[in-house]
């Protein structure tokens, strides 16, 4: 009598020929809806576009890059979510699970992927956004987007004051109203001086019939807003780790510290979430995995609004994620 099998057969082939693939594909169709969102958003600054191509360019790419632990928390989720639904669809892992593949054989097959992803994960976090936010902060107080503005105001168009009121040159004169109406006036033959601005002449009308005027005046940005944009960014999100714990007594500076690295640990749930998802046959799992980023992100948001302590508004992201894959391995077939 020939002796019988094992039931589980020889040990198939680790279901992801097609994963690395499908990842980069992901990762590269994330940036590409980051850079679009981006472009659109500057379209509403006609003053990047007039100081160049280049500026664009550089303003669009840093502005994606300011998303980039995103990127990879979705493709950490949707390269596996597609992998095995691909599997699902073509037979193959019906084949498997006849062979005795189980819960388990598919997160060891996706191991190395994993590591890739974290590995990908800390440097989008911590070396990829801190440097496009310091980008978007020297592109917005750059001399290039000065100059546009200035071209732009000289051109006639009007420039929105912040206060609600507006500006604009004309006859070699820089006629400006405030919000409210109370002051209208105008400020004559304007040219740069350094960091000043030099007026020939100065005249303003209040709506009470006031009247104010000078044969000169000189006007300089505040001390600390020429400060903001000639020195480094203030922002955490454009410090690097060493600096963010070196700013351990600001709760933001916490906050945004404990975040990135939960983006980091958000991965592996992430991943272990899509493989799931796109292994299972039960209705709804591409709709759970549609809504798991809006959830993780809502949890981040919703935590950065609310008391908590910094550090524990920083993992609200993470602790979201391990949930849901949590529930999602659990509901899955041994």
């Amino acid at each position: 009598m020939a002796p019988s099998s094992s039931p589980r057969g020889p040990s198939p082939r680790p279901p992801v020929p097609r994963a690395p693939i499908l990842c980069v594909l992901t990762l590269l169709g994330c940036f590409g809806g980051l850079a679009i969102v981006a472009l659109a958003g500057a379209s509403a600054r006609p003053e990047l576009w007039a100081a160049g191509p280049g500026q664009v360019l550089i303003a669009v790419a840093a502005a994606a890059g300011t998303g980039a632990s995103a990127c990879v928390a979705l493709t950490a989720l949707l390269g596996p979510l597609f992998t095995t639904r691909r599997l699902v669809a073509g037979g193959e892992a019906t084949a498997l699970e006849a062979l005795g593949w189980g819960r388990r054989d598919l997160a060891i097959a996706w191991l190395p992927l994993g590591l890739l992803a974290v590995v990908a994960a800390v440097g989008a976090g911590l070396v990829v956004e801190p440097a496009a936010w310091r980008v978007v902060h020297s592109v917005k107080g750059s001399p290039a987007m000065t100059a546009a503005s200035w071209a732009r105001l000289q051109a006639g168009e009007v420039a929105v004051l912040p206060d609600g009121g507006g500006l604009v040159s004309r006859g070699g004169a820089l006629r400006f109203s405030t919000g409210d109406g109370a002051w209208t006036g105008e400020l004559s033959n304007p040219r740069p001086d350094g960091r000043s601005w030099v007026f020939d002449a100065a005249r303003a009308r209040s709506s009470q019939g006031e009247e104010w005027s000078v044969d000169r005046l000189s006007l300089r940005p505040a001390d600390d807003v020429a400060e903001r944009w000639a020195g480094p960014p203030r922002s955490p999100w454009a410090a690097s780790w060493t600096a963010l714990r070196r700013r351990s007594d600001e709760p933001r500076a916490v906050r945004v510290l404990h975040r990135r690295l939960a983006l980091v640990v958000a991965v592996v749930p992430l991943g272990l979430l899509g493989l799931c998802l796109g292994w299972s046959r039960r209705r709804g799992a591409l709709l759970v995995a549609g809504g798991a980023p809006f959830a993780v992100f809502l949890a981040a948001r919703l935590a950065d609004t609310s008391n908590l302590p910094p550090t524990f508004a920083g993992w609200a992201p993470a602790v979201v994620a391990v949930g849901l894959a949590a529930v999602a391995w659990w509901r899955l077939p041994p």
